[in-house]
């Protein structure tokens, strides 16, 4: 919760380039409801994030270096955060994408509008829950 008693929502970006990973903050700074808990540029930081904290929203980009991950694998984020897979490529061109049930999509390049239509169906989704 923000000062106004509004919910503010994790997120942790995925992505090992600079530019998107500008391109998700500047969207993410856009709302009062979102902030970044996380930047991770390589499948091992994610997995040492994950194992630090559950994220709400995890911003994904499959095309990231896998540094020392050891078996680690998209199937093993956190059940409970939603996944925004961010690409130029449609996910199910992705090894890894099976392992993620119904994610949300976003075409690269993010537009903020784009990002503000799927992120509200991402927190009506979780206010569902």
């Amino acid at each position: 919760m923000d000062g106004y008693g509004q919910r503010v929502y994790s997120c942790l970006i995925v992505e090992n380039e600079p530019l998107a990973i500008r391109m998700i903050e500047d969207c993410i700074a856009h709302r009062a409801d979102l902030e970044v808990a996380g930047i991770a540029t390589e499948l091992a930081e994610l997995k040492e994030m994950v194992g630090r904290f559950v994220p709400d929203v995890i911003f994904l980009d499959f095309i990231i270096p896998p540094g020392n991950a050891q078996g680690f694998h998209f199937g093993m984020l956190p059940k409970s955060s939603s996944i925004v897979v961010i690409s130029a490529i449609p996910p199910h061109q992705f090894d890894g994408a099976q392992y993620l049930s119904n994610p949300y999509e976003l075409l690269k390049p993010v537009s903020i509008a784009a990002f503000d239509r799927c992120m509200e169906q991402v927190i009506a989704d979780r206010n569902e829950e």
